[in-house]
């Protein structure tokens, strides 16, 4: 994994795909998966843990009331609950998706293709790490309580569903009946795709989220580029902050929480620039608070 610092030769039959990815830039993410984190933070969970589970309040504008929002996540016993690397390539399968203009809930792709999009180094390692977490996304149930904004309604909903509902790896020799012209296939779920299609969307500077380093951070990103579309400056509880929408374990304790985040302290908080209109992120922490701040 990693970013991209040497690649392999490019296989002939990579050629049809385009080089936008190279510099690809102009991405999406849907607005509830920037919402609340859909893995754990790490890069590895207790196997005998096979559910996680994520809520916050919130003011509803239909209703008028606050509510309980909660996403619990369980996972299959073979493969696992997601962790950050996970919710990374799940965003590289949007993009994907993005790449063909959303036209239809299954995707035709190559790993080399998913490699590219997320910046990662072309090798056996990654190719067997990309395989291994699709599998594990089909095996993922998501539980949204309250939690799960309908696009076309406005409002939070229950819902309940897998992010992929099928996947088929290319092997040669074999013919696929989803994608008869050599190439790996997976489906999007008809809820989440519906929300892509009715544009439960929000702009992603791709290239500048591949160059940030850490899962902390990409996650901080994504939450604070949604937040930032209608107000400049934003106050959280910070343990609150950590568990709700980063995806610290809330039994982590506050002296946890604070060692994990010491990079974002008032006295070396920094600072993240993008060139789509999200302005300079700053980001303070003192003991029990982490503000945010928009600048243009």
């Amino acid at each position: 994994m990693g970013s991209e610092t040497k690649t392999d030769k490019e296989p002939a039959q990579q050629v049809l795909f385009p080089d936008l990815i190279t510099s690809y830039r102009d991405g999406r993410d849907e607005l509830n998966l920037a919402e609340f984190p859909i893995s754990a933070i790490g890069t590895r969970l207790d196997p005998s843990v096979k559910t996680i589970l994520f809520q916050d309040a919130a003011f509803d504008k239909s209703t008028g009331e606050t509510i309980t929002r909660k996403l619990t996540i369980t996972a299959s016993d073979q493969y696992g609950l997601p962790t950050a690397p996970d919710d990374e390539i799940l965003l590289g399968l949007l993009q994907l998706s993005r790449i063909q203009n959303f036209e239809k809930r299954t995707v035709s792709f190559t790993p080399y293709q998913l490699l590219r999009v997320l910046g990662w180094s072309i090798n056996t390692n990654n190719y067997r790490r990309l395989k291994e977490s699709i599998n594990r996304w089909l095996g993922v149930t998501l539980y949204y309580e309250n939690a799960w904004r309908d696009k076309k309604t406005g409002q939070w909903i229950d819902a309940s569903f897998h992010f992929l509902e099928q996947v088929e790896f290319y092997k040669p020799g074999q013919e696929s009946k989803l994608s008869p012209d050599g190439l790996s296939v997976f489906k999007w779920n008809d809820i989440v795709f519906r929300n892509f299609q009715e544009g439960n969307l929000k702009i992603l500077d791709f290239h500048l989220y591949r160059a940030l380093e850490g899962s902390i951070t990409k996650r901080l990103f994504r939450f604070l580029d949604k937040r930032f579309y209608l107000r400049k400056k934003l106050t959280f509880d910070l343990e609150a902050f950590a568990c709700e929408k980063i995806g610290f374990d809330a039994s982590d304790q506050n002296e946890g929480l604070k060692s994990r985040h010491d990079r974002y302290s008032a006295n070396q908080a920094p600072v993240v620039e993008s060139n789509t209109g999200t302005g300079i992120n700053q980001l303070y922490q003192d003991d029990r608070t982490l503000r945010a701040l928009y600048e243009e």
